[in-house]
């Protein structure tokens, strides 16, 4: 197989439909470079989130890995995330390429499939589907690093069908097709769509026994019930039941979340178009199968019989161009019967469907390119072979001007985005809500405007506690001033445990945890993970009247006693300075007035990066560092 392949690529024609296909490839890396940002994204927030905070702090296990994120497995996400954690800070720069990484496998294998049908039709279909697969259109698949999974199950499936093809059928064929079936369904529910389009792959094929299609369906009904019946929940979504909501919503509203979902790569978010389109490229694909199938068998049908004549078609040879589309479809209705209820069959509009129903055009172009072989080759002209191509040229160039507009399209919705024109000052408004992110644990005010947040005040706390992500490129700090004499006690109050946790590891760096007491709720901070909380020593709800007693024998006699506040928790200092002051220990206020960069940097020293004076203090330059010393 690698030796035709080789043969085939040292080509002239083909080398250069290579070099033309690198160039929807490069456009994908300009734009993933222009847009993206490094700091998690949508689901990152209730899925990798978790895994990552869970790899960095050693409870992370195989159920974990396994678990389920709403109604999905999410394995190889959640394996990537926890690899990219244990290696590293969880760099988000690394997880956003694997998407392109994929894309790029499965137009490779395409080319495989293609070269094995017919190694000419390489040149010809390499740059369509080089412009499916990388469209720009499909921009959450390439900026949002959760998406990959979108990815992994036509993945799955291409190697599958490759093995089909390339391997005999018998039971090496069929333990390797068992096993790629059995790893999508750890990717993704539309893994699921994949038991069910192989048979047919094989059924057309032929040369398989009973036996073999006996043990494929006793192995797929395990791994279905795998997948739906045995896993936990890990994360912060609750949504482990979405496969018992799932329905069927009727036949009408079905069929056309299912033409919508097929067209909408084309349609550019118009709902009526994209199920016009969808409804001619069902029609077209049709068509084109029928005329390959029964491709000079006509003659055959006269004063015979029918059966013998169906079975005598080109059904090898057609199978797995029918079963991408099948797959495609498959998948459509898989989606129609959780996201109708929801969203409705404008849901089926959604860009992230695109990197599922290409793989339907990709049959339709690959069954019009051989019907074109055909007739090129044909000794005697027919009439209705080339109507036919006729139709599916006028259907490509219009399928190519759609396509143009809703590329075109998406980029300037992306340039209104982030109100700019140039890609240069969209990486400046993107690095403006990077920093945004990074001092949200200081500032806590709102959500960074440009975000894509799905998670709570707590999640961006314990990835800035652990120092995962953009938190990585600061290293932590000790706040308190020169004054602070050794082992003196710290009381650091703010009102979520998990804000205790970051200021304990990135700005109070080498201070004695027996010296510190914390005072913040554990109320809300699980987000759906039961004993899932920081490891802090003594930990107090609040500063309160009947927390006080716990707080005067922790300070005991010492000539120091520090508190750290927030804005958020000022009034519960009242308790303790009233304390204080009845045991003649007299406040004197101190304030810290550095911004983020700046505390970062003091650690710093000469090798800082951030050498730049701040434009603005952030909160705590709003804080309090109290200080009494006994009378």
């Amino acid at each position: 197989m690698f030796k035709a392949l080789w043969r085939g690529l040292r080509q002239p024609g083909n080398l250069i439909v290579l070099a033309l296909c690198l160039v929807p490839i490069y456009l994908v890396h300009v734009y993933i470079q222009s847009y993206y940002v490094r700091v998690p994204q949508e689901d990152q927030w209730s899925g990798s989130a978790w895994i990552a905070v869970a790899t960095r702090d050693g409870t992370l296990g195989l159920d974990e890995l396994l678990s389920f994120h709403g109604g999905h497995r999410h394995f190889y996400n959640n394996l990537t995330t926890a690899l990219l954690t244990a290696t590293g800070d969880w760099s988000i720069t690394a997880e956003t390429y694997i998407n392109l990484v994929l894309a790029v496998l499965n137009f490779s294998l395409l080319l495989v499939l293609v070269h094995k049908a017919q190694p000419e039709l390489v040149r010809v279909l390499g740059l369509p589907f080089a412009l499916l697969i990388f469209a720009l259109s499909q921009y959450n698949i390439w900026l949002i690093a959760y998406y990959a999974t979108w990815q992994y199950v036509p993945l799955f499936l291409l190697l599958s069908l490759v093995a089909l093809v390339y391997a005999r059928p018998g039971w090496g064929a069929l333990l390797a097709v068992g096993v790629l079936a059995a790893l999508s369904g750890l990717a993704f529910g539309t893994g699921a769509v994949i038991w069910f389009v192989l048979p047919g792959v094989m059924v057309l094929q032929g040369g398989w026994r009973p036996v073999h299609f006996l043990v494929y369906g006793l192995w797929a009904a395990l791994n279905l019930y795998f997948y739906l019946g045995v896993g936990v929940e890990f994360g912060g979504d609750g949504q482990s039941d979405a496969w018992n909501e799932a329905r069927f919503e009727g036949l009408q509203p079905t069929l056309e979340f299912t033409l919508t979902y097929l067209g909408g790569l084309f349609a550019f978010g118009e709902l009526r178009q994209a199920q016009a389109l969808g409804l001619v490229g069902v029609l077209g694909l049709g068509l084109n199968a029928l005329a390959v199938l029964t491709w000079g068998r006509w003659a055959a049908l006269r004063g015979g019989s029918l059966w013998p004549w169906v079975r005598g078609l080109a059904w090898r040879e057609v199978a797995i161009w029918l079963a991408l589309p099948a797959f495609a479809v498959g998948s459509a209705l898989a989606a129609s019967l959780g996201r109708l209820t929801i969203n409705g069959v404008e849901g089926a509009l959604e860009t992230r469907y695109y990197s599922t129903a290409l793989y339907f055009w990709a049959g339709w172009l690959t069954l019009g390119a051989l019907l074109a072989w055909r007739v090129g080759r044909a000794t005697q002209p027919r009439t209705w072979p080339h109507l036919l191509l006729t139709l599916n040229a006028l259907l490509m160039a219009l399928l190519a001007a759609f396509w143009m507009r809703t590329n075109v399209g998406f980029l300037q919705w992306q340039y209104q985005e982030f109100g700019t024109q140039a890609f240069g000052e969209a990486r400046h408004e993107i690095k403006r809500i990077e920093e945004c992110f990074v001092n949200f644990p200081l500032e806590r005010g709102e959500f960074c405007r440009g975000l894509q947040f799905h998670g709570s005040r707590a999640s961006v706390y314990r990835l800035a506690a652990y120092r995962l992500t953009h938190f990585a490129r600061y290293a932590p700090v000790n706040i308190l001033p020169p004054t602070y004499e050794g082992g003196s006690p710290v009381i650091l109050s703010s009102p979520n445990i998990w804000l205790n946790a970051f200021v304990r590891e990135q700005l109070l760096a080498g201070l004695d945890e027996a010296a510190l007491l914390h005072a913040a709720p554990a109320d809300g901070v699980n987000g759906g993970v039961e004993d899932f909380r920081p490891v802090l020593d003594d930990v107090l709800p609040a500063l309160t009247p009947q927390t006080l007693p716990a707080v005067l024998v922790f300070v005991a006699d010492a000539p120091q006693v520090w508190l750290i506040s927030t804005p958020e928790t000022a009034e519960a200092d009242a308790v303790l300075f009233e304390a204080l002051e009845a045991r003649a220990t007299w406040p004197r206020p101190i304030r810290f007035n550095r911004s983020a960069t700046a505390w970062r940097s003091s650690a710093c020293g000469a090798s800082s990066r951030h050498r730049r004076r701040p434009k603005r203090c952030c909160a705590l330059a709003r804080r309090t560092f109290g200080w009494w010393r006994g009378s």
